[in-house]
Parts: C-alpha cells; sequence; structure tokens
C-alpha cells in the first residue's frame, strides 16, 4: 500500500524521473504531510523512508512540512493556511477527514490522499477513475476485511454470540456495514458503536 501511495504521490510532484533540466533547479521541493493523529504516527516516518528509498532525503533534495491535528479538526484551516503560505509544492494528507478539509482548503496545490476507505461515500472525490481537480490518492478499502475478522473471531470464540463493530463519525460507514451484515450472516449480533477523536 505504502508503495502505491508514494508512486502516486510522486507523479504528482512531477519530478519522479530526474532530468538535466530538473537538475538545474536550485529550489528544493517542499512537501507538506498532514495528519488527523499526533507526530507518533507510524505513517509518517514510513513516508518519510518510502520517499529517502526512491532517493528524496528530507533536508537534502526534498523538504518535507509536517503537520498534526492531534486530534483537534478545527485546526485543519490553520495548518493548510500555513503550508499554503510556506508555497508546498504538494500536500500529502491521510485519513477522510483531512482530505476533505484539505479540498476545501486549497485548490492550486496537488492533493494526495491515502488512508482514506471509501472516497465516493466519504465524500473525497465524485469518481475514482477521474478525481477531481487537484486530488488522486489511493483506497485503502478491503471489503473482505470484515469478514475475515469476524470469521477469526468465531474461530477464537466458538460460543461467541454478540461482537461490538468500531467506527469513526469522521468517515463513511461503508467498513462498518460490511462488518454488520457478516456479522448477521453469521448469526452474531452486531453493535455497532462510532468514536471521535475530536
Amino acid at each position: 500500500m505504502l508503495s502505491r501511495v508514494l508512486t502516486v504521490f510522486m507523479l504528482s510532484l512531477g519530478f519522479l524521473l530526474p532530468t538535466s533540466e530538473a537538475q538545474q533547479v536550485t529550489r528544493i521541493p517542499r512537501v507538506g504531510f498532514v495528519a488527523p493523529q499526533g507526530r507518533s504516527l507510524p505513517l509518517f516516518e514510513a513516508f518519510r523512508q518510502g520517499l529517502a528509498n526512491l532517493g528524496y532525503v528530507d533536508g537534502q533534495n526534498i523538504l518535507i512540512e509536517p503537520r498534526f491535528a492531534e486530534g483537534h479538526y478545527d485546526r485543519f484551516p490553520d495548518i493548510f493556511a500555513q503550508l499554503v503560505g510556506l508555497k508546498v509544492d504538494v500536500l500529502a494528507v491521510t485519513g477522510a477527514v483531512t482530505a476533505r478539509a484539505a479540498k476545501k482548503a486549497v485548490s492550486d496545490i496537488p492533493l494526495v490522499f491515502s488512508v482514506v476507505v471509501d472516497p465516493v461515500r466519504d465524500n473525497v472525490v465524485a469518481n475514482l477513475e477521474q478525481p477531481d481537480g487537484n486530488l488522486t490518492g489511493v483506497t485503502c478499502f478491503d471489503p473482505q476485511q470484515g469478514p475475515k475478522q469476524l470469521k477469526l473471531l468465531r474461530e477464537i470464540i466458538p460460543g461467541l454470540r454478540r461482537v461490538a463493530v468500531l467506527g469513526d463519525q469522521g468517515v463513511s460507514e461503508a467498513l462498518m456495514n460490511a462488518s454488520e451484515e457478516q456479522a448477521r450472516a453469521l448469526d452474531l449480533q452486531p453493535q455497532p458503536l462510532q468514536g471521535s477523536t475530536s
């Protein structure tokens, strides 16, 4: 998954393959990275490392400007205003809530999203084949995830009758709905619970 995110990201930057023309440019590309959680988010370090593996080292030939909302979604307008002020060349965002906030705040900088369950149902893009305007990205939605997890629970706890199905109020209920349907198919009683980090 990370390799797909990085490929989409690098293509949107427009400097995936070095050319003699690109090598003459002295300005180092600046990348904004925005996540709804805190800095300890493993995806950020994986993002940095993935770029380094491709030859783009933070502080050498690319500058990464990370910003973290720490669960306070009301910070997004200020975060995106800061990054626009820094004249970032591209924004990499994680999660549907962050992608929607970026879409609302920024219209002239390429946006690459990841960790979005269903980009259409999450109102990030209108069409998967042709994302809107300055947005592109990848989805992490696997319709088989819920059923596999429930079957595993059933094997571990044969007498299981009721199961909690957890979700996030900030994103679509696609994964929750699939899990609830599968729970009923396995003769389990689903208990949907939605939380929020804000």
